[in-house]
């Protein structure tokens, strides 16, 4: 496998070499500069973005919230729901990505079925995962003090 392609293969680890090869022929490669916006909050997008190269921040209202790395993803919900972006995504780095619309994935879906599941699949299985991670974030945030909502005061 090349180092690209080896870079991207995080989210679709369940993908063979040549299969990667068709997904990303579909994709839209471009670099970015530090201080480059890639995705600004409230900004609608139907793309899934894959780092291949570079730091990117996630920021809201100028907060910084976190980072995506090489093999990292981000516009997963925007990819499936006509939805604004939560957060600006901007390039900490210089840096490569790429970029597959819905559109084109779903002309994609269309003429490759068995392949375009197993690309949902591993999708949403992130997905899953993350919704995962925030809910125990949710949960620990609210029991860590020492009263829990519904709880009698004491």
């Amino acid at each position: 496998m090349n180092a690209s392609l080896g870079k991207v293969k995080r989210l679709f680890h369940s993908l063979t070499q040549d299969e990667l090869k068709l997904v990303l022929g579909i994709a839209h490669r471009s670099t970015f500069e530090p201080g480059q916006i890639i995705l600004r909050q409230e900004q609608s997008h139907n793309s899934l973005f894959l780092v291949e190269e570079g730091v990117l921040h996630v920021e809201r209202s100028s907060v910084l919230l976190g980072q995506i790395t090489e093999g990292g993803f981000f516009g997963e919900v925007g990819f499936f729901v006509p939805v604004q972006a939560t957060a600006t995504v901007r390039a900490a780095s210089k840096g490569s990505l790429y970029e597959i619309r819905r559109l084109d994935f779903d002309r994609f879906l269309d003429q490759s079925p068995a392949l375009g599941c197993k690309v949902l699949r591993a999708i949403l299985q992130q997905l899953g995962e993350r919704l995962a991670n925030a809910d125990q974030k949710l949960v620990d945030s609210i029991c860590w003090g020492s009263m829990t909502p519904g709880a009698p005061e004491q």
